[in-house]
């Protein structure tokens, strides 16, 4: 009796422990999302397919978030957007509704990056050295 009781409060305790770091209790006390800094991250369209839409998420979220790409990223170009600093979730929706959504997982945002994207799509036309002419805000 005595050693189920421990056990049960042994998983009580990791329950609470879970439930206050998923519901972003593990912060320190005065720090919130918009404290976070951003950065700019350039994507790198290697597909032959326009993307539409980039949408993040924080890892194991259900839903996805808003779009943050402003304008189409054609094939060939890059485009750049601002991501908060941390671990996310993207998804690259592409302009052709027959396509299905790329999506790829724990990327880690520390600093200004460039991130390609090329794979499970058809390969495009490649994208210039120099695509700052193509950068879009």
């Amino acid at each position: 009796m005595r050693r189920s009781r421990t056990c049960l409060q042994i998983v009580a305790g990791w329950t609470i422990f879970l439930v206050l770091l998923l519901t972003g209790c593990d912060r320190p006390s005065g720090q919130n999302q918009s404290e976070v800094p951003s950065h700019p991250v350039t994507i790198l369209n290697h597909t032959a397919l326009d993307i539409c839409q980039i949408r993040l998420s924080r890892p194991y979220q259900r839903a996805w978030g808003e779009n943050v790409l402003g304008n189409r990223l054609s094939s060939g170009a890059c485009a750049t957007v601002e991501i908060p600093a941390g671990m996310h979730d993207l998804q690259f929706v592409p302009c052709v509704e027959t396509e299905l959504p790329l999506e790829r997982y724990g990327i880690i945002v520390e600093g200004p990056t460039r991130f390609p994207l090329w794979i499970s799509y058809p390969p495009g036309q490649g994208v210039p050295a120099d695509c700052s002419l193509s950068i879009v805000q």
